[in-house]
């Protein structure tokens, strides 16, 4: 069995979110043949990277037209024509030509649709699952020739199901994370400063690096009483550049492959609420913080972070974050609680459903292709 997994680099969460579908595949199946294809990359190769620096710049300083544009489609129609459509279509023909996959995977909204769109022109039957990187119902996600779902909560679940999806082809797997956040918890090691004393912070913005500017913000977290604090810039180097070395209290990193290890290490990790850095968070049972969610899928993580019980979200200056985060460093009991919720929720996900998604799919191919040889007997007078 071959499977691509179309995915893209508009932050990191797409990409991380395939990955960690290859890594569970390639667990699950053992003659299985899994690649992740960058989708911008392969329909275009020579502006891929001027693309994602776009998209990187609206979301720093536009991102009041990125929340209009997502509120304004986000009960419309569904199956709508993709963006680039005929680049798309073109491109999924050439990918299926080249990689001749038995199945595709999106985790990338754009991408399910283009294929939706591409199976819909041609009549193509190759399985589509869409894994949806969010916790939200947002109508970009849902295609008329996509043959399964994968979300991370009941509750897109059921958003799904009002607009219309069957529910049979909804699963509720949690947001893949990669295989090193479901391995046993380890000792803590104290990575960055060799021993557990007082409380560890990890500070993260996410594949974009979308951190706090303002230096008197990290001037009053170094002088935060008995905390040690990790920093992981990300893609903003110049944020790194400005940072690092300056406080004996904050080690600044730039990107991590160990990612997990510094989530496991931490007592709070405080971070932009993206979908997968929050299932992350709930794998190895580290507490989030949600500093200032702007984006519109950001907000709708953090209200699921606050549903279940996972953490907190913080509004509000650099003064107001900062106290906040102390107040809640203080408390041990409060960040237990947050803990011991995160194992409960660890319990009623399947994230190895992807093994139950796919039986699905292959079954259902497998039933279509069946009705139509019984239908095609019958046209030329045999009896079954």
């Amino acid at each position: 069995m071959k499977v691509v997994i179309l995915a893209g680099k508009f932050g990191m969460g797409h990409y991380q979110a395939a990955r960690a579908v290859l890594e569970q595949l390639e667990k699950e199946y053992g003659d299985v043949q899994v690649e992740v294809v960058d989708w911008m990359e392969y329909i275009f190769p020579q502006l891929s990277g001027m693309i994602y620096k776009t998209y990187a710049a609206i979301v720093n300083h536009c991102q009041w037209y990125y929340n209009h544009r997502y509120s304004r489609l986000e009960n419309a129609e569904i199956d709508q024509r993709p963006e680039v459509a005929l680049a798309g279509r073109r491109g999924v023909g050439r990918l299926l030509k080249e990689k001749k996959p038995d199945i595709l995977i999106a985790t990338l909204a754009l991408c399910a649709k283009t294929v939706s769109s591409y199976k819909e022109k041609h009549r193509c039957q190759v399985p589509l699952i869409t894994c949806v990187t969010d916790i939200t119902g947002h109508s970009e996600w849902i295609n008329k020739h996509t043959d399964a779902y994968m979300v991370g909560s009941e509750k897109v679940k059921y958003e799904f199901i009002r607009k219309g999806v069957p529910r049979e082809k909804i699963f509720v797997t949690g947001i893949p994370v990669r295989l090193e956040f479901h391995e046993k918890l380890r000792t803590r090691n104290g990575y960055g400063y060799g021993c557990k004393k007082g409380k560890k912070l990890l500070l993260m913005g996410g594949g974009l690096g979308l951190l706090p500017h303002d230096l008197s913000f990290y001037e009053a977290l170094d002088r935060m009483p008995g905390v040690e604090t990790t920093l992981i810039t990300g893609s903003n180097q110049a944020l790194r550049k400005r940072l690092e070395g300056r406080f004996p209290h904050i080690q600044v990193l730039g990107f991590v492959q160990n990612i997990s290890d510094y989530l496991r290490d931490s007592d709070l990790v405080v971070t932009k609420p993206g979908g997968i850095t929050v299932f992350e968070a709930v794998s190895v049972a580290t507490p989030v913080a949600a500093l200032n969610p702007r984006l519109k899928q950001e907000v709708y993580n953090a209200v699921y972070l606050e549903e279940n019980r996972l953490g907190e979200v913080i509004w509000g200056d650099a003064e107001e974050c900062l106290d906040r985060l102390e107040a809640l460093l203080s408390d041990s009991r409060k960040l237990a609680y947050y803990k011991m919720q995160m194992r409960r929720l660890q319990h009623r996900l399947d994230y190895h459903g992807i093994s139950e998604v796919i039986d699905y799919v292959i079954r259902e191919e497998m039933n279509r292709y069946a009705a139509k040889h019984r239908k095609l007997r019958g046209a030329v007078g045999f009896n079954i």
